[in-house]
């Protein structure tokens, strides 16, 4: 026999479609739906974040996050908010050009938030203004964690973005 915990969330959520109007088969076939539909503006949202990084466009990557959003780079201080986040892009983009490429392995989630699991390549060519550990070309790779947040029009923005590079630590000299 189930624990009655058990079914009771099985009771909640049977009523929560009845609520709806909506038969299971209904329920499942609405959550594929939205499930679907959230994954493709996502893929989206990556690839306009991918071609703005490569175009040094900051505002246009900076806009793909919600305002109060936090992305935390390995090595460096988290940037918290739309305008600290376009800033520290900024800094970076006036180093030189980048190529960056994502890789879902998972999207997860219910409802208005979904968690992406992925990997990323980098790569990065020094411009005449580069300074500090951006004289030298580099390459990267690694893997990260996006939380994802439905926006009310309908838009999936990220609202906390964790990236780690595979690579040792270099010594300093």
């Amino acid at each position: 026999m189930p624990p009655k915990r058990f079914v009771s969330i099985l009771a909640i959520i049977a009523l929560a479609g009845c609520m709806r109007g909506e038969s299971p088969a209904q329920a499942n076939a609405r959550r594929r739906a939205e499930a679907t539909d959230a994954m493709a503006k996502i893929n989206d949202a990556n690839h306009r974040l991918v071609t703005a990084f490569a175009a040094g466009q900051a505002d246009s990557v900076a806009a793909i996050y919600t305002p109060d959003a936090h992305v935390m780079p390995p090595n460096a201080p988290e940037a918290v908010g739309t305008k600290a986040i376009r800033d520290m892009t900024a800094g970076e983009m006036a180093q030189g050009s980048w190529t960056l490429t994502l890789a879902t392995k998972q999207l997860s989630g219910m409802d208005s938030t979904v968690i992406e699991r992925g990997r990323y390549v980098m790569d990065f060519k020094p411009g005449p203004k580069a300074s500090g550990m951006f004289k030298a070309a580099f390459a990267d790779t690694g893997k990260y964690l996006v939380v994802w947040r439905a926006q009310p029009d309908g838009r999936w923005l990220i609202a906390d973005d964790i990236y780690n590079s595979d690579l040792p630590l270099t010594p300093r000299p």
